[in-house]
């Protein structure tokens, strides 16, 4: 019995190993053939993952406020 679920753990195991590497080439091909057709390395990398946006005002701290400068006493 033991022998009948090793044997059925390790089937699906390598089923799924070789979708996940199917896959990963799939997406290797598309990239090289983007850039064989021309794109810039930028575009090709777009296929593989979409761009992600960053809030830079979040980072940084709140604007130093403006001292007047001191007048001379009449």
């Amino acid at each position: 019995m033991a022998q009948i679920f090793s044997a059925l753990f390790f089937t699906f195991a390598a089923i799924g190993a070789s979708l996940l590497l199917v896959r990963m080439l799939r997406d290797e091909a598309a990239r090289v053939l983007a850039i064989l057709a021309g794109e810039e390395l930028v575009h090709a990398r777009a296929l593989a993952a979409p761009p992600v946006r960053v809030r830079v005002r979040a980072w940084r701290g709140p604007a130093p406020r403006r001292v007047p400068p001191l007048r001379a006493a009449a």
